[in-house]
């Protein structure tokens, strides 16, 4: 009986803990959400210009991290309510649950990052190839000037 109670006593300190880091991590991502909120307004209808999308990944760059942090303490409190309530407890299970939403949301953060990262790589090359097609003009155009 008293294990049960040892267990049962550090399940639910360890539990509150672990709420507390949750409710931490979820106010540093809403803060991070009005910021990504703030870039969003500031580019308007340019939002696939290369400022706006380099601001977006530097948000979404905070937010993943927040995200791993909040993955890393659900990983704990699940080990936690595992250990001392067991595997089909209910508590567990909504540890489980919460720490699966947050998996896939990491997911689809990581996934933003990667398309976005992917249109500036466009843009730049897209910017690049152009540079060199005026160079090319501009230096055909002082041809012509020379010659005429």
């Amino acid at each position: 009986m008293a294990d049960s109670t040892f267990g049962l006593k550090i399940g639910l300190e360890g539990e509150r803990e672990f709420k507390k880091a949750i409710a931490d991590i979820n106010r540093e991502m809403r803060v991070l959400g009005s910021e990504m909120k703030v870039v969003a307004s500031q580019f308007g209808k340019n939002a696939t210009d290369a400022d706006a999308l380099t601001a977006r990944n530097q948000v979404l760059g905070k937010e993943i991290e927040a995200q791993r942090s909040k993955i890393q303490a659900l990983k704990a409190a699940l080990d936690n309510a595992s250990a001392s309530f067991g595997q089909s407890d209910s508590r567990t299970q909504n540890w489980r649950i919460q720490l699966n939403n947050a998996t896939a949301t990491l997911n689809d953060m990581e996934r933003e990052l990667s398309e976005n990262t992917t249109k500036i790589d466009q843009l730049t090359t897209a910017a690049g190839s152009s540079e060199g097609e005026l160079k090319d003009a501009a230096s055909g155009a002082d041809k012509l000037s020379r010659e005429v």
